[in-house]
């Protein structure tokens, strides 16, 4: 019973935490009241901050890779954002081609931080001649929003996640206009 309901917090494919794993951490990372917001451990570690990203154009690269080779390239970017961001949280991966992690940060600058981190590790694919031979740039979007008064859990992740839309970024290669 208790390793079923571990399992059913992990991806199985990739092995990181999954959606209801990611939903369950930020809901109990929210301040509870303007008492726990005033608390000495909130202020220390500041309200909790999601940093979002999403493949772009996943199908199509599915579409040139094949099946197998898209799942291998969805637990390689997993294994690169774990490597990235080991000492920085968990991540997720929330979507198909969705991946999140959350910290606490009163400071966007510590966002952005996090959010080149993960370009950085996906960066690092483009070495990886199995995609370059294909002609397969590996694209993605990266945002991130800090927690604000009256915000949800949910307005939280679907915030970060709106901000990707400020422009797409290429492995490898400096970011392009989306």
């Amino acid at each position: 019973e208790r390793r079923a309901a571990e399992l059913s917090l992990v991806d199985p494919l990739t092995g990181l935490a999954n959606r209801t794993a990611f939903e369950r951490d930020l809901v109990m990372m929210m301040p509870r009241s303007a008492t726990a917001q005033q608390s000495r451990e909130f202020k220390l570690d500041g309200p909790p901050a999601v940093v979002a990203l999403d493949i772009s154009d996943f199908k199509y690269i599915r579409g040139r890779l094949g099946h197998a080779g898209g799942d291998l390239l969805l637990v390689e970017i997993a294994e690169a954002l774990r490597d990235a961001l080991a000492d920085l949280g968990t991540v997720y991966r929330i979507g198909g081609d969705e991946y999140a992690t959350i910290i606490r940060s009163h400071h966007m600058q510590h966002v952005d931080f996090v959010g080149a981190r993960c370009a950085d590790a996906l960066r690092a694919l483009d070495g990886d001649d199995r995609y370059a031979n294909q002609g397969i740039a590996i694209e993605f979007h990266v945002g991130g929003a800090i927690w604000r008064e009256g915000m949800t859990a949910a307005d939280l992740a679907a915030e970060a996640i709106s901000q990707q839309s400020g422009g797409v970024q290429e492995a490898g290669f400096a970011p392009v206009a989306s």
